[in-house]
């Protein structure tokens, strides 16, 4: 998380909420342990359907701080994973943030499309296709278990989940995530020029038994002119 103290008293906060295809450090609900991630693109489509979520102190809805989209609020999906800005003058914020005292964020959600594979030691792996985002936090209290946890809230028929993301350095998280993009960009510039080679050996083929064909044809014009010339010779 970064916050910087404004001027005029507010405070601005920015980060990471979660980090996309990236292994969450182990979970457990009512069936047991397990690891999670988030794919890529699944904030982007739920914040495509409803754009306007609130961001609140501590998970209290009597407590928002600000709303996606409107004044100095945003809360957007990137190549890295469901990032926040926000700008706030909430005076408790604000002098949490001086004393340092903010503890990182959360992000309340429905899961809509999940699937799973069991690893070599048995503990499951979740990968989260689709969800629904229902808010972020700000943090201000460490929860019993950080980063660990999974809250769970009854919501009628359906479970609200909740994540924490701790407060840590943004750095090594873009620095390992462009180490990645770089990986995957040279893999696809190894596929592009594989099939570039592919299609210039087509052409040659193909220009080869174009070549051939007319080399045929030819022929067989020959042998017809030659037919012709003896059916004129032979003509009484």
């Amino acid at each position: 998380m970064n916050y910087e103290i404004r001027e005029d008293n507010s405070v601005e906060l920015s980060g990471y909420i979660s980090v996309c295809r990236c292994d969450s450090k182990r979970l457990r609900d009512k069936t047991g342990e397990f690891i999670e991630q988030i794919m890529p693109n699944a904030f982007k489509r739920s914040l495509l359907k409803n754009p306007n979520i609130p961001i609140l102190f501590n998970h209290k809805w009597d407590r928002q701080l600000g709303r996606n989209g409107v004044d100095e609020c945003k809360i957007y999906e990137d190549n890295i994973g469901l990032r926040y800005f926000i700008r706030t003058n909430d005076e408790e914020v604000v002098r949490l943030a001086k004393a340092g005292k903010l503890q990182g964020t959360s992000f309340g959600f429905y899961s809509l499309k999940e699937t799973y594979e069991t690893l070599k030691d048995g503990l499951k792996r979740r990968f989260v296709h689709d969800l629904q985002l229902l808010e972020c936090s700000i943090l201000s209290v460490e929860p019993a278990y950080l980063a660990t946890s999974v809250e769970v809230r009854a919501e009628g028929e359906k479970e609200m989940e909740l994540r924490v993301f701790p407060n840590e350095p943004t750095e090594e998280i873009q620095e390992t995530t462009e180490e990645e993009i770089v990986e995957e960009n040279v893999e696809e510039t190894e596929i592009v020029e594989d099939t570039e080679v592919t299609t210039e050996n087509e052409v040659e083929e193909d220009k080869t038994e174009a070549q051939e064909e007319i080399v045929e044809q030819n022929l067989e014009l020959i042998e017809n002119h030659k037919l012709w010339l003896w059916l004129q010779k032979n003509k009484k």
